[in-house]
């Protein structure tokens, strides 16, 4: 047998537990404080007006920002003491430093930046979520239930994906030639549009289509054809486990970017996807990394998959679970659950790759 842990074992393992709390506990409030930086604006007046050379007060900020002094200065304070800020001895003014003002500020903030907005967005769904655990509970949420995913979620996507899309998701592909030269290709669960307006911009002699079952995206996707002046793109409206009936073998490529979990009936969508490609056509779809395994996962990723797992609690899960048929994926349905499902789609080859560039993600890659 062996021996029992010692009484000094247990206490050192529950300070060290309690001590994890606590972490956590700080870094969620951390977490919504950053979150209302962003949506503030206070971090880029920051990275406009403050340097180590010409530290700013709290008055100044808050003028720039057009914001009330006492709640800005409670905002540095707290920035300040967590290292996303420099503060001067006196406490008197405050500045943000240049390496951190390259992930802070600009247009594609790093996506570690644009999780945090997912705190506010969880807090706002947070009661609605604790009610579809009731057994008398509705089944899931609905889009509309959060506050302007679709913008947030738009970032995250730019953030995430700007840098590597065509510099390496592309080649990996391989379907840059077959884009110059001119095809069709179907984005499905395409949210605002970056992937579909990213392509029809750099492939002009190509057609693109973006589908989603949420109305505020397609309007979004829209919108951003005409600010973009692009011709060659489309949104409408459609559920993926339901397209048109003449798209039977339509399209060169179809591409699903972290959104076949979010389907309420994702088998049905990727029966459909099979459907409307071409023969020899390519089906692609990034997705969360995972093992279908919670063990395995814990195992591999740690805090994480904890944190993956979360999102899905208060995303993923309930939004693929608000239909009476739905099959419940969540975030983490993982490879072996993903590739039983692409099988029985009718992809029978089914390459999986590792993005090193899109951390967290695979791509699964299919011919029909």
């Amino acid at each position: 047998m062996l021996p029992k842990p010692s009484q000094t074992e247990n206490n050192g393992a529950m300070e060290v537990f309690m001590q994890k709390l606590q972490t956590i506990s700080t870094n969620g409030t951390l977490s919504l404080v950053i979150a209302l930086g962003y949506e503030l604006n206070l971090f880029e007046v920051l990275g406009q007006i403050s340097s180590e050379e010409k530290r700013v007060t709290a008055e100044q900020v808050a003028d720039k920002a057009g914001l009330k002094t006492r709640y800005v200065r409670e905002w540095l304070s707290s920035m300040a003491c967590a290292d996303f800020l420099e503060v001067s001895e006196d406490g008197a003014t405050f500045w943000l430093d240049e390496d951190k003002k390259a992930v802070l500020c600009g247009e594609f903030t790093h996506p570690a930046v644009q999780f945090n907005m997912f705190s506010q967005q969880f807090g706002f769904v947070f009661k609605t979520v604790a009610e579809v655990f009731r057994k008398d509970g509705p089944l899931g949420t609905t889009y509309d239930q959060y506050d302007d995913f679709c913008t947030k979620m738009n970032k995250l996507s730019m953030s995430m994906h700007s840098k590597h899309f065509l510099s390496d998701l592309l080649p990996m592909i391989g379907v840059h030639n077959s884009l110059e030269k001119g095809i069709e290709m179907l984005d499905v669960g395409c949210g605002s549009g970056f992937h579909v307006h990213t392509l029809a911009h750099h492939y002009p002699l190509s057609k693109f289509i973006g589908i989603d079952n949420y109305p505020d995206a397609v309007t979004a996707g829209n919108r951003g054809n005409k600010e973009k002046g692009l011709e060659n793109a489309t949104f409408l409206r459609h559920d993926a486990a339901h397209l048109p009936e003449d798209w039977t073998g339509r399209f060169d490529w179809v591409t699903i970017f972290d959104a076949c979990h979010d389907q309420t009936r994702p088998d049905l969508c990727l029966q459909e996807v099979n459907r409307v490609l071409k023969p020899g056509g390519l089906f692609t779809m990034v997705e969360v990394k995972g093992t279908s395994n919670v063990f395995e996962d814990k195992k591999s990723d740690g805090d994480g998959a904890a944190f993956q797992y979360g999102i899905s609690l208060f995303h993923c899960l309930p939004i693929g679970s608000s239909t009476k048929d739905a099959l419940a994926l969540g975030t983490k349905w993982g490879e072996q659950r993903a590739r039983k499902m692409l099988k029985e789609a009718g992809f029978e080859n089914v390459e999986v790759h590792d993005t090193p560039f899109f951390p967290g993600n695979v791509l699964y890659m299919c011919r029909k």
